[in-house]
């Protein structure tokens, strides 16, 4: 009555798992959920301390979300509103992480607990695991950890967009600065001329008047 979870590691798995250790691999193999902790190991969440996923049927994981996004309980209560990110930059992520539910199939989960009890709910999980996935689109192992950017990842763009404005800002202000340094200097060459040429006017009309 206990569902039993293996796997075979494929080349792409074995990538991800960053290792060449062939324990390690095997251990993936007997527990691709990850409840003994598998790659990341152990960690207490919400008082319990989990891997990264529990096998919940003969060869299906339930992957660990820690957070989740439901449109209902944002819109009402405020709360779970964080999506899973995606860069819009598509810069690359370091080996064994992923984006949630953006490059692997989607799947449906039951707790509300772990992860949001809608339809694609794994795109919807801004921290927590997620894995390979059978033809049925359930998840087959809990290897991969879902990538949380920095701050200044997540509002990259913003950040890209007030850069570009406040650098035209400057430059626009520099040329407008230069132009008026330049007008200023002519006009000062200019007044420096006149007033040269009105004591060379000064000096000559004297000897000529006396003349």
């Amino acid at each position: 009555m206990t569902p039993v979870c293996t796997q075979v590691a494929s080349s792409k798995t074995r990538v991800e798992l960053f290792t060449v250790d062939e324990d390690r691999v095997h251990e993936y193999e007997m527990d691709p959920c990850g409840e003994k902790g598998g790659r990341w190991g152990m960690e207490t969440y919400k008082g319990l301390t989990m891997g990264s996923g529990n096998c919940t049927m003969p060869n299906v994981c339930t992957c660990l979300c820690k957070d989740y996004y439901h449109p209902d309980k944002c819109r009402k209560y405020g709360a779970h509103c964080k999506k899973a990110w995606k860069d819009p930059l598509g810069r690359s992520l370091p080996v064994g992480f992923i984006f949630g539910g953006t490059s692997r199939a989607f799947a449906k989960y039951e707790s509300d607990v772990i992860v949001s009890a809608f339809d694609e709910s794994s795109r919807n999980c801004p921290d927590g695991y997620e894995g390979n996935v059978d033809s049925n689109l359930r998840f087959t192992s809990c290897h991969l950890k879902i990538y949380v950017p920095e701050r200044w990842e997540r509002d990259s763009i913003i950040l890209i967009a007030v850069s570009s404005v406040l650098l035209f800002l400057g430059i626009s202000g520099y040329l407008v600065l230069r132009r008026k340094l330049k007008q200023r200097y002519l006009l000062a060459k200019a007044e420096r001329r006149r007033s040269r040429r009105s004591s060379d006017d000064s000096d000559g009309g004297g000897a000529f008047g006396h003349k």
